[in-house]
């Protein structure tokens, strides 16, 4: 975690799994940070794990039972068919937030309100 060993460390950190971001959540400690505090941390994956670490860690969850439905509805439609490709399909995440995260307290730019974040209105960059 290269990024942490700097100056001025990143404000939040999305991993693209949940065990990559306990990993980054540890690192955080290592190097003195403090998550929520000066690091948010977000995962994707949405194990049942995540409500367990410290802090619980804030994920982007998967509809993993939907998804596995799916794809046994498209591996029988398969073999019935003969079909060599079936459509793509998307399924949207879900946001679980948890105490990993916490409406930045932002450092180059002007303090913004809480309703300011959550509306996804950031002031732009100095």
């Amino acid at each position: 975690m290269k990024c942490l060993k700097k100056h001025d460390p990143p404000d939040a950190i999305f991993c693209g799994g949940d065990l990559l971001a306990f990993g980054a959540m540890r690192a955080c400690q290592e190097f003195g940070l403090k998550v929520p505090g000066d690091v948010a941390v977000i995962g994707y994956t949405g194990l049942d794990a995540a409500n367990y670490s410290s802090p619980p860690l804030t994920v982007m969850a998967l509809p993993m039972e939907e998804i596995g439905r799916r794809v046994v509805r498209m591996l029988l439609q398969l073999k019935e068919t003969g079909q060599k490709h079936l459509p793509g399909v998307a399924l949207a995440p879900r946001l679980i937030v948890r105490g990993s995260t916490k409406i930045p307290q932002t450092r180059s730019c002007k303090a913004q309100s809480a309703s300011d974040h959550r509306t996804g209105h950031f002031p732009e960059p100095s």
